[in-house]
């Protein structure tokens, strides 16, 4: 395909409307025209008859002052050329060239490589360099400026009068642009008026098939090519010098899958906003990353900074005891605490000023396995004190949530952590349960792919991998994350992630609720819910965050607004579409599966 699109024709430049053509016309590619964009070809002689030879029936007494009147008007030619030649030679300011003309001047060569493609890990395309056609004037040209500016406008009446009007008028220069990638519609409809100093340029226009579903990955060039953000910023030299395609990691099935079911979800709760992210817990390569609102590629000028914004990558939030994964196997792996350990969270815990609540009453002792289960804040908080600040921060540091994830994204599009400066008693307590921390959901859905993957902690990529082995660090024990495996799997069964629990595959996860910060302290009408999961929890392959911001309670929810009751039914649903394309086989129910509603708290 890339081989193809390469052999792409030229265009002539300076050719008037009313003269014919030394070269066969060739239509430009658009995503209404009616034919394939791999149809075009090389320019070549014309075959109209133009030089063809003489008529044998002329005579030899009416050739000889035909050739004579044929060399006198090439000598006349030759002076014109000449002499045009010149003045655009000369410095005076009849030839003052515009930047861009320069650069298309250029750019005329059939050696310029094109954007190469980029590619899902599929092979499917997600973005494409194609010829399109563009339009300029030459001002030296037009013959009647009036009737111009009217026949233009009656092309592109959305076009600023002042500027058509500026364009044509331009004394000093001979090329100006009236539009640049314009459609096949547009340019039938000029060539038709047939007005003299009014031109075309084929010209190259990146396009994106699956639209806004891929903006904030492949994030998009400028009119003349150029990576402005996301993949198209950060491989943008690769992209420009070589012709072999960019496969990334992402499966184009499963993004829209995502992206289906967030929408779904937020447009349920009223949610404005919302991200979800799954990788590949073996290789951390980013299978779907979705944020939403997203904006189309192609109208950048019409996007909100809602849209813009990367809630997947660059947005960091509070996301609530999701937080309690990582307290519950640091404790695990560095403390020596046992499942069946009780900790007292009857009594009230109190550090400073600060109290630490609960949801509601779970009574006066819980275990290990029931503090994770129903997600009580008390207990949490108990095991991280016990543990100690500089351990957990070391803790969470090792699991990349201090620093922005190494993924192929601009710094400007990912997220910088919000940590605490100070880290004393009271931040110990709130961060194990996920308050006073701010992260990005892909931070801590890659941190999360450590815990369930046998404690092997990788950087993100954007990237697909040659191999199913990327080199990483050992952040807990093995024997650590097979006990882990079991805890998420029994917050899906007998905890507050009961509806999370996709029919015929074995999933585990964490929900998360969290508060909404405010000035000066947190909204309590106000919430972003999460979870967060794998599947198959008997040999996680691959993890998932859904996140849904500022949810508003609805009847099906019973007046909840929480990660079980928001962003929990959104990660079972996807499960159940993406696990069929991912290759992950059902398994039979287990007899603990089914945990009932009315503990979905958290």
């Amino acid at each position: 395909m890339i081989h193809r699109l390469l052999n792409k024709p030229e265009t002539a430049f300076g050719e008037h409307e009313h003269q014919k053509t030394s070269a066969q016309q060739v239509q430009s590619v658009h995503p209404d025209m009616d034919h394939s964009p791999m149809q075009t070809s090389r320019y070549t002689l014309p075959s109209d008859g133009t030089y063809a030879p003489l008529n044998s029936a002329y005579n030899q007494a009416a050739t000889i002052p035909r050739l004579a009147f044929i060399g006198l008007g090439f000598l006349c030619l030759f002076v014109i050329v000449t002499v045009r030649l010149i003045g655009l030679t000369s410095s005076d300011n009849r030839v003052n060239e515009s930047v861009d003309y320069q650069n298309w001047r250029a750019g005329l060569t059939l050696d310029t490589p094109i954007r190469a493609p980029i590619l899902d890990r599929n092979g499917e395309l997600l973005a494409v360099s194609l010829p399109v056609m563009s339009v300029y004037v030459d001002p030296r040209d037009v013959l009647d400026s009036e009737k111009t500016i009217q026949g233009l406008s009656a092309v592109f009446p959305d076009m600023d009068q002042g500027f058509l009007r500026a364009q044509v008028n331009s004394e000093n220069s001979h090329f100006r642009w009236v539009k640049r990638s314009i459609s096949p519609r547009e340019e039938r409809a000029i060539r038709q008026l047939g007005l003299p100093g009014v031109r075309f340029s084929e010209e190259l226009r990146r396009f994106y098939p699956k639209g806004n579903l891929t903006s904030h990955v492949l994030g998009y060039t400028d009119i003349d090519g150029k990576g402005l953000a996301g993949i198209e910023r950060w491989f943008d030299n690769l992209l420009t010098n070589t012709d072999e395609p960019v496969s990334l990691s992402l499966d184009i099935r499963a993004q829209h899958i995502i992206a289906e079911e967030l929408q779904y979800t937020m447009d349920d709760f009223n949610a404005p906003e919302g991200a979800a992210v799954l990788l590949d817990t073996e290789t951390s390569e980013v299978i779907a990353l979705v944020s939403l609102p997203s904006f189309d590629p192609y109208n950048i000028g019409g996007a909100s900074d809602e849209m813009l914004h990367n809630n997947a990558s660059q947005g960091v939030f509070e996301l609530g005891s999701i937080f309690k994964v990582f307290t519950i196997a640091m404790a695990l792996d560095r403390n020596g605490v046992q499942l069946d350990d009780e900790y007292d969270i009857g009594s009230p815990l109190v550090i400073g000023r600060w109290p630490i609540e609960d949801f509601k009453d779970y009574g006066h002792y819980l275990s290990v396995r029931d503090i994770f289960a129903e997600s009580s804040n008390k207990g949490t908080a108990r095991l991280a004190l016990d543990i100690g600040g500089a351990t957990q921060q070391e803790f969470l540091r090792r699991l990349g949530l201090f620093s922005m994830p190494a993924v192929e994204l601009d710094q400007a599009e990912l997220g910088r952590p919000d940590v605490q400066s100070h880290w004393g008693q009271i931040q110990t307590a709130t961060v194990s349960y996920g308050h006073g921390i701010a992260v990005s959901p892909l931070q801590v859905t890659n941190a999360f792919s450590a815990i369930v993957n046998d404690g092997t902690f990788r950087q993100p990529t954007l990237i697909k991998s040659e191999s199913n082995y990327r080199p990483g660090d050992q952040v807990i024990r093995p024997e650590t994350s097979e006990i882990m495996n079991e805890l998420l799997r029994y917050v899906v069964t007998n905890g507050t992630g009961s509806k999370a629990d996709a029919e015929g595959y074995e999933v585990g996860g964490k929900t998360g609720t969290a508060d909404i910060a405010s000035e000066g302290g947190y909204d309590d009408d106000r919430r972003n819910s999460s979870f967060i999961g794998a599947f198959p929890m008997n040999n996680p392959r691959y993890s998932l965050l859904v996140f849904v911001q500022d949810a508003v309670p609805n009847n099906s929810s019973h007046g909840f607004a929480t990660g079980g009751w928001v962003a929990a039914p959104a990660f079972r649903k996807m499960v159940e579409r993406l696990a069929p394309i991912l290759d992950v086989a059902p398994t039979m129910p287990d007899s603990g599966s089914g945990g009932s509603s009315n503990r979905v708290l958290d």
